[in-house]
């Protein structure tokens, strides 16, 4: 038996398109039959897959040349992902998220979504690393995985205590600092300059943690139980940037860069 990740050709995503139009056909016969408990697939979908193959975005895992599960945009912008039903619970999904993790961090995004349909694939993402959130607007199930990044500074630096931790938005009006969603403490580096380095990226998933607009997060920073910044996580300055798929994160803090420092 051969195995292979692959950037999907036309082949292929001919391939996902039939089996996902036979499961929309089973699915509806069932339906109308009263059968309710039969598996759902993503055919619904098929024009985000095929917008994801023509951005050659659309990953799949090949079994002996054929095509047994697929990842469309690596769960990084609105992606879906499926394995066949008769190729379930052997592995290959599993292959496929740990090739997306490795893709995204080489590509400088910092988290992976995914919205978990069915619901019985919650154990599954849960088994992988993924953080299970629910959205306000929605009964729908979700998952999030923030990508880590150590990194080795160099010896001789000066070090300092580096607090970030991220509130809800009502925080700003209400100043209540005794629920933080996020709560890091590391040891960061200053070398010659006012700029802490730190040892690890510090990721700002808000959703699911923050009701509202996950940007409308508060986020104080504190360096050596000083307070340098207190805003809207959309509002930040100071170091904090975004990745192309808008989620925000911070490797140095720049207190040079906050305003009135």
């Amino acid at each position: 038996m051969t195995t292979s990740i692959r950037n999907a050709t036309a082949q292929d995503f001919a391939e996902i398109y039939c089996w996902l139009e036979a499961e929309e056909a089973k699915y509806l016969a069932c339906s109308e039959a009263g059968n309710r408990k039969t598996i759902r697939g993503f055919f619904s979908n098929v024009d985000v897959i095929e917008n994801a193959f023509k951005d050659k975005d659309l990953r799949v895992m090949a079994v002996d040349g054929r095509v047994v599960s697929f990842m469309a945009y690596g769960l990084t912008t609105g992606g879906v992902s499926e394995t066949r039903l008769d190729e379930r619970c052997k592995g290959y999904a599993k292959e496929l998220v740990q090739d997306a993790l490795r893709t995204a961090k080489e590509n400088g995004k910092n988290a992976l979504y995914i919205q978990c349909a069915p619901e019985t694939s919650i154990p599954f993402w849960l088994k992988m690393g993924f953080r299970q959130y629910h959205l306000e607007s929605s009964n729908e199930s979700y998952a999030s995985h923030v990508i880590c990044r150590n990194f080795g500074l160099p010896d001789g630096g000066n070090p300092r205590n580096v607090r970030i931790q991220m509130f809800a938005s009502e925080a700003k009006y209400n100043h209540d600092l005794s629920h933080p969603v996020m709560d890091s403490r590391l040891v960061g580096y200053s070398f010659g300059t006012k700029d802490v380095s730190l040892p690890q990226r510090v990721v700002f998933d808000a959703r699911g943690l923050v009701p509202d607009n996950p940007h409308n997060a508060m986020v104080r920073i504190e360096v050596d139980d000083r307070e340098l910044q207190f805003d809207r996580l959309r509002e930040l300055n100071g170091g904090v940037e975004r990745d192309g798929a808008g989620v925000h994160y911070i490797d140095i803090v720049r207190p040079r860069g906050i305003s009135g420092d």
